[in-house]
């Protein structure tokens, strides 16, 4: 969990980021837990179950040599400057998208630590003229389920002159190339609060990114 957690940042004219068991009791035991291992069989199969009527796809990429799974639901378009920009239909300001620019560094550490590019970003939303305020809600860094690769997660809303917005980012060097996957989401008036079913959607896309052997 990163080190600015709940803090807001905002222009300052804003008012303001142990032993062997005996014989007798193997049996038991053993019985326990063939119970144990076919109640946790029945649980994973209902998972999957569920899993398979939400419903996921996989959006590839082979010049770039990412992927990246979506809702069924979600369509697949375009927008100029993404390699991939993928849309909730029901609500059309939500999204995902995945820009990939050649950069000079190897490596993501050679940024900065997450801390570091969390506060690189929110400085650049705090220099846009439209921004009232910024609170970053999470810092953090993880490697890929199946690449091992180094990424970073960040997550922030953003409140300005257009409305306020939760950002979700994950960001990642391979090759020579910065990949950063971003997912917005347009608030209603509460702050936010009903953003939250939308947001995991978009959090487990952003954790399906990864990179082509």
């Amino acid at each position: 969990m990163g080190k600015h957690r709940g803090r807001t940042f905002a222009y300052p004219s804003l008012a303001g980021a142990t032993g062997s068991l005996e014989s007798k009791e193997v049996p038991c035991f053993t019985r326990r837990h063939a119970l144990a291992a076919s109640l946790l069989a029945a649980s994973l199969l209902q998972a999957g179950q569920s899993a398979a009527q939400e419903g996921f796809k996989t959006y590839s990429n082979k010049s770039d040599r990412y992927h990246i799974e979506y809702p069924v639901a979600w369509k697949e378009t375009s927008k100029s400057g993404a390699s991939i920009l993928l849309q909730d239909p029901d609500r059309k300001s939500t999204t995902v998208g995945v820009t990939v620019t050649p950069v000079r560094i190897a490596k993501l550490e050679d940024i900065g630590d997450p801390a570091a590019v969390a506060e690189k970003l929110i400085a650049a939303e705090k220099a846009k003229e439209s921004t009232k305020s910024v609170e970053l809600l999470n810092e953090s860094q993880r490697n890929a389920a199946n690449s091992g690769t180094l990424m970073y997660d960040l997550e922030y809303e953003l409140d300005s002159t257009r409305g306020r917005k939760r950002f979700l980012s994950t960001v990642a060097v391979k090759n020579k190339k910065l990949y950063i996957v971003n997912g917005t989401y347009k608030c209603g008036e509460d702050l936010c609060n009903d953003a939250q079913s939308t947001v995991k959607i978009m959090q487990a896309m952003l954790n399906s990114f990864d990179f082509t052997a």
